[in-house]
């Protein structure tokens, strides 16, 4: 009789997790400059680099890709992507490439390229400034279980660090909830296992390996592990 019953305990706790969530593996492909900047000054070089994934959120490796720079009186490209600042003024850059169906993904970035200092004391370190080192955002449940909080994503000395401040709460019903980086907010699969989670309330964190750039995911997902069902996500940054 034991047997039964432990059977329909593990069936309900199942249905329980599952609840009414609906996992769609598909987003929409993109690409994204992983090294961007606010500004550069006249006469400098920078070459920016760039990442490209597919409908399931996998990086494509040695994508085919195109870059191109507005106004061409202001800033010079070549074809991996190095820029020659040639003029001050507002200026952007664009990189696309051919999704799996054929069609033209791409994004741009918005910067500006400014006048050689008359004075070599007002130039900002090496003429060119990087943008934003981190992210912050909140988490949020996409089930019936609770989950909230503050995030800090950042680079701190050698490696990327994922923060959680005090209003961190996350419920302790679930027999394993995993924390998860990746591209691809409705699966953990291609994804970076950060580790089980140990702590359900306060603030804690997590350092990442340095093998992790600051951009190479873009979503924190928090996951039923025995039963391969999201529990919530959090979006790190906009493409």
């Amino acid at each position: 009789m034991k047997r039964p019953l432990l059977f329909f305990f593990i069936s309900l706790l199942f249905l329980q997790c599952i609840g009414e969530d609906f996992i769609d593996d598909y987003v929409d492909p993109t690409l994204r400059i992983t090294n961007p900047i606010t500004s550069i000054q006249e006469g400098l070089n920078y070459q920016f680099q760039a990442q490209f994934f597919d409908e399931s959120g996998t990086k494509v490796e040695n994508p085919n890709l195109n870059w191109s720079a507005h106004p061409s009186t202001a800033l010079g490209i070549s074809s991996d992507g190095t820029i020659t600042a040639l003029a001050a003024g507002e200026v952007s850059v664009t990189v696309s490439a051919l999704g799996l169906q054929g069609e033209n993904i791409s994004t741009t970035i918005v910067f500006t390229v400014t006048p050689l200092p008359m004075d070599e004391l007002e130039t900002p370190d090496n003429g060119i400034m990087v943008s934003d080192q981190f992210f912050e955002g909140q988490l949020r449940s996409t089930s019936s279980y609770l989950l909230e909080g503050n995030f800090r994503y950042e680079f701190y000395e050698q490696n990327i660090v994922l923060s959680l401040d005090d209003s961190y709460r996350a419920d302790t019903a679930l027999p394993g909830l995993y924390i998860y980086l990746t591209n691809n907010p409705n699966t953990p699969m291609g994804g970076y296992e950060i580790g089980q989670v140990l702590v359900f309330e306060g603030a804690h964190q997590y350092e990442l390996p340095s093998s992790i750039a600051l951009m190479d995911y873009k979503y924190i997902l928090y996951w039923c592990k025995p039963f391969s069902v999201k529990v919530g996500d959090a979006l790190l940054f906009d493409d």
